[in-house]
């Protein structure tokens, strides 16, 4: 194959971009909309999930303070 300009019928054109301004696509259908009560279910479950992570954080910070109080303790209790 020649990449002579005296080919008569290059196999290969210049690439032109399609424009973007010209397609418009439609959104997406909406979901049907939450049911009321199942997102407040939701939102009671995950705020008892986030007291209950919350609690177990503080009882690991007291024990983990209890116990670096009693190692500085003269003595060790």
């Amino acid at each position: 194959m020649s990449t002579s300009d005296r080919d008569p019928l290059p196999s290969w054109r210049v690439w032109q971009p399609e424009s973007l301004l010209e397609r418009v696509e439609e959104p997406p259908a909406a979901s049907s909309p939450p049911d009321a009560a199942a997102e407040a279910q939701r939102e009671r479950a995950l705020a008892h999930l986030r007291q209950q992570a919350e609690q177990a954080g503080y009882a690991v910070g007291e024990q983990r303070g209890l116990e670096e109080g009693r190692a500085r303790l003269p003595g060790g209790i």
